[in-house]
């Protein structure tokens, strides 16, 4: 894996490399060492500039691996709350709350959606409908 902190590293060592570069440019030296000098230098500076594409790279998939590891976590968190809840065909319930929750969308979805009451029927029919998915449901009783 990628270590950001060797990377910053690098680069700190690469900028230094570049400056000490730049003070012997400075000085006066024969005509053959300058040009090996200046192409040392395009290549340090060619260095740096791809350790700060690995840095920036390296980050945004620090930023990345953090979201992954937030959904993770919320998605456990979901996964604890359907295990607390009781299926009563065709609903599921939890333990305190007499309401029903949709079954499509605690099975489905892994949601906990509580289904409504929309209509009672003249056979002693209910009609019970989720406001998420829409799935309805004709319960008798």
């Amino acid at each position: 894996m990628f270590d950001l902190a060797t990377a910053t590293s690098a680069i700190n060592a690469i900028k230094a490399a570049r400056d000490a570069l730049g003070a012997v440019l400075n000085m006066k030296v024969s005509a053959e060492v300058h040009p090996k000098l200046i192409e040392m230098q395009a290549a340090v500076l060619d260095a740096q500039a791809k350790m700060l594409d690995m840095q920036a790279a390296a980050q945004q998939e620090q930023g990345r691996i953090l979201a992954l590891e937030q959904e993770l976590a919320a998605l456990k968190d979901q996964r604890a709350v359907i295990a607390r809840m009781q299926r009563r065909a065709p609903f599921y319930y939890f333990p305190d709350d007499p309401d029903p929750y949709c079954p499509r969308c605690v099975e489905a979805d892994s949601r906990v959606i509580h289904a409504i009451k929309t209509a009672d029927l003249d056979s002693g029919r209910s009609i019970w409908e989720c406001p998420a998915c829409k799935c309805r449901l004709v319960i008798q009783g």
